[in-house]
């Protein structure tokens, strides 16, 4: 929920733009945003103080992208919550080059910074033409 709904301030249809980039998160990660988080904290933490999803890349040198080093922690990784943010990473690694700046300003905590749906729409078409791209060229 946009913080402005939260606190019951005026908003408008940049709601609806924070509301998918949560969505578009989750899809692309592969994991529930805030997952684990209490309820009771959930406005406190993300709505007043802005905690978001982490959307940093991880480098070409993060043992993430080395799949038998990430299969074999994943696996013997028994805490939900770790081992969410290990396939969340995993899955960053292969997002198109500004996935994650786009997400990032779909969930701005000034609404009038977020993209209108129509420019999240026409760049997430060029990502999908980016994707379908590259798996041409293999």
């Amino acid at each position: 929920m946009a913080p402005e709904v939260c606190f019951h301030d005026p908003y408008n249809e940049k709601a609806d733009v924070y509301s998918f980039g949560m969505m578009l998160y989750q899809v692309a990660s592969l994991v529930t945003p805030f997952h684990g988080l209490a309820m009771k904290n959930h406005e406190q933490v993300v709505s007043r103080d802005g905690l978001r999803p982490d959307v940093t890349i991880p480098s070409k040198d993060s043992s993430v992208r080395r799949t038998r080093d990430f299969r074999r922690h994943y696996s013997k990784e028994k805490d939900k919550g770790k081992r969410n943010l290990m396939l969340s990473k995993l899955a960053r690694c292969v997002w198109p080059e500004g996935l994650n700046g786009l997400i990032a300003e779909c969930w701005d905590d000034d609404m009038r910074k977020r993209p209108e749906m129509r420019e999240v729409v026409e760049r997430l078409d060029a990502f999908i033409e980016e994707l379908n791209q590259q798996s041409l060229a293999l």
